[in-house]
């Protein structure tokens, strides 16, 4: 299965790192797994939207980084979404729906037996550490930069269009169940993990609206939750503390939190009946897909009409997007262009 191999820990063997980078490349591959440790941490991180690649791995160099730091073994599950639907369609190799990955991840978190669970993610993974932390009662939470819903009716009444296209796809073909108000899930769960929210709440360098502010002050009015603002950073607050070096001991203080009770995890989830009758993809339709996108036919109609066919939302994202990336197709795509271009 994809996703069960060690990313490189340093020092790390050329193996392991020519591993990592096969299963980093992998459009398949929504996890890596690295936890050799029984009874230390265990750091689950959520990657961040990518548009133009597959999204990377998250925290990676960051998490070696503080085992090093701190001379202690920190077990690692890094998770994507490269279909970059804010998780809510699950994640490739452990589920195609929020339960059914939240449960999927409780059993990993069972057999990794850490003595913590420590969730981090920025931007769309801040949203997914937020989500599955609550979900699963993990001990802490650290997100940086989180919305905090996922409505495209509330996001266009606030003038936050940012990523107002994921949110009528999300509307369009709901997830089952779906999850598009953090603040109201953690009010109404009798327990939360710790949870630390960080916004950067300054101008874009760019001259875009920065309308984190909006989501802060509504994480705010959930008990329990700490929220802090930054308003010297833009929404891409982990690069500002980063060059302002203090993300290692926020890092530090957040997810590796001193010996005491292990978490109790919450009870499984239920799972919506049908999440298997969804249709597969093999080559017959990997080239209707090359088709149809030679043909000039938009992604985002494909991905719809693929939908409607009775395929996954998120895996027709992630065969659209391979066929767009294809060394294979590509050639074609380009002449396709070109001849469509005024002379």
């Amino acid at each position: 299965m994809p996703g069960l191999i060690a990313p490189p820990n340093a020092p790390t063997p050329g193996r392991e790192k020519s591993a990592f980078a096969t299963l980093e490349a992998n459009p398949d591959a929504g996890f890596m797994l690295n936890a050799p440790h029984p009874n230390a941490p265990l750091v689950i991180t959520f990657a961040f939207v990518s548009w133009d690649s597959l999204p990377a791995f998250d925290f990676v160099r960051r998490v070696n980084k503080l085992s090093v730091a701190t001379n202690r073994p920190i077990n690692c599950l890094y998770l994507r979404d490269s279909a970059n639907l804010w998780y809510q369609h699950g994640i490739a190799g452990l589920g195609r729906d929020v339960h059914e990955t939240a449960n999927r991840l409780r059993e990993v978190i069972h057999a990794v037996r850490p003595s913590s669970v420590s969730i981090v993610g920025q931007s769309m993974g801040g949203y997914a550490a937020v989500l599955y932390g609550a979900l699963l009662g993990v001990d802490r939470v650290l997100a940086f930069g989180p919305l905090s819903y996922l409505r495209p009716d509330w996001a266009r009444r606030d003038g936050d269009l940012r990523w107002i296209s994921v949110m009528d796809k999300l509307e369009r073909y709901p997830p089952a169940p779906c999850y598009d108000d953090l603040p109201a899930l953690l009010s109404s769960l009798s327990t939360i993990p710790e949870i630390q929210l960080v916004y950067g709440t300054g101008a874009e360098d760019d001259g875009t609206a920065n309308l984190d502010a909006l989501h802060s002050s509504r994480f705010r009015q959930v008990a329990g939750v700490r929220v802090t603002d930054i308003a010297e950073a833009p929404h891409a607050v982990v690069k500002w503390l980063i060059d302002q070096g203090r993300i290692d001991d926020m890092l530090a203080a957040a997810l590796l939190p001193e010996p005491g009770p292990v978490a109790r995890f919450r009870a499984p989830l239920p799972s919506p009946m049908g999440t298997s009758q969804y249709l597969s993809f093999d080559d017959e339709w990997r080239g209707w897909i090359a088709e149809n996108l030679v043909h000039g036919v938009e992604p985002g109609d494909l991905l719809f009409e693929l939908a409607a066919q009775g395929f996954h939302l998120a895996e027709a994202q992630r065969e659209i997007d391979k066929a767009l990336r294809s060394p294979y197709l590509a050639p074609a795509l380009r002449l396709k262009a070109l001849a469509s271009s005024p002379a």
